[in-house]
């Protein structure tokens, strides 16, 4: 156990790559991806990260106010300016 601890980062990597391709057994697969799962990078989190701090705010404030009940259904506004 030692030695796996002291490798490097990418040659750890590349061992647990070469494991994986080895597998046969698809409960063992499934077990792999649901402790790897979370790691997976996905679009909506590649775009939050991209957005500017001020953005984010604004967007955590907007979530709360949902949540708090202060907004409009669409419907109301459109009953609003008649359109």
């Amino acid at each position: 156990m030692e030695q796996i601890i002291n490798k490097k980062t990418e040659i750890l990597k590349s061992d647990l790559f070469e494991l994986i391709n080895k597998v046969e057994d698809k409960n063992i697969l499934l077990a792999i991806y649901t402790i790897l799962s979370p790691y997976r990078v996905t679009e909506q989190q590649d775009f939050w990260n991209d957005i500017p701090q001020e953005l984010k705010q604004e967007i955590k404030d907007a979530k709360q106010e949902v949540r708090e009940g202060k907004i409009k259904s669409h419907e109301n506004i459109m009953q609003k300016y008649k359109l």
